[in-house]
C-alpha cells in the first residue's frame, strides 16, 4: 500500500483487496497446474519401464491428478488450523481445476508427439 503511494499511484482499498484476491487465486491456479504437470511427468517416467508398448499417459494423468488432490487437500487442512486462515473446499476445487487443465494440455501434447 505504501509502495503504491510512494509511486503516486492512487488505488482504493477495495480495489487493492480485489487485486490481492485475484493474484492469490491465480497463483494457486497456476502453481497447482504446474504441480499437476510435474506429478503426471513423474508417474509417466516411473511407470514407463514397467508397462509394455505405449506410454501410459492416461494412467499417469489420473495418478498425477490424484497426487495433486492430496497435496491441495492437505494444504487446506493445514490452513484450517492456522490463526487467521481458513481451509475451504472451493479452494481445493480451484487448485484441481488448474491442475486438470495444465496436466491435460501436457498429456495431449505428449500424445501428439507420440503419434508422429
Amino acid at each position: 500500500w505504501r509502495a503504491l503511494l510512494a509511486l503516486h499511484i492512487r488505488v482504493s482499498y477495495v480495489h487493492l483487496q480485489w487485486l490481492n484476491f485475484i493474484l492469490r487465486k491465480s497463483g494457486h491456479f497456476i502453481g497447482y497446474g504446474v504441480l499437476g504437470v510435474l506429478f503426471v511427468r513423474a508417474w509417466l517416467l516411473t511407470t514407463r519401464s514397467t508397462l509394455e508398448g505405449h506410454p501410459p499417459i492416461a494412467r499417469a494423468l489420473v495418478l498425477g491428478l490424484f497426487c495433486t488432490f492430496l497435496v491441495a487437500s492437505a494444504d487446506e487442512l493445514h490452513q484450517h488450523f492456522l490463526p487467521g486462515r481458513t481451509g475451504a473446499v472451493h479452494d481445493v476445487a480451484l487448485d484441481m481445476l488448474g491442475a486438470a487443465l495444465l496436466a491435460s494440455l501436457f498429456a495431449k501434447t505428449l500424445q501428439r508427439r507420440a503419434s508422429k
